[in-house]
């Protein structure tokens, strides 16, 4: 998954604050798509 690789190179780069924010903007649309899609999942 991008957002994983994505997230372990911010951390390993020492993140800033404002970047974490973006990532967790980018994980709820990639989570709300997925529930959209997927309406009879239970996660």
């Amino acid at each position: 998954m991008k957002v994983c690789s994505a997230a372990r190179s911010l951390i390993r780069n020492k993140a800033t604050k404002e970047d974490l924010e973006e990532l967790r903007e980018l994980i709820d649309k990639k989570y709300l798509e997925l529930e959209q899609n997927n309406p009879h999942t239970s996660h």
